[in-house]
């Protein structure tokens, strides 16, 4: 798996967390990744949502 694969893996993660109905304290890399999202545009991150869904769609796992 390439870094940038990882990268959005986890993105997608984070960004799922919001389905979770049990709370849960956010690691410190997830809260980095959160914050870097929030500092992009709002086109970057509608980008982001379609990267993560298609990721989800063609995942094996």
């Amino acid at each position: 798996m390439s870094i940038s694969t990882g990268i959005a893996r986890k993105l997608c993660g984070v960004f799922s967390f919001k389905r979770i109905t049990a709370t849960r304290r956010l690691s410190r890399d997830e809260a980095s990744l959160i914050e870097h999202y929030r500092m992009l545009s709002e086109s970057d991150r509608i980008a982001m949502r379609y990267l993560c869904t298609s990721l989800k769609e063609i995942s094996r796992f």
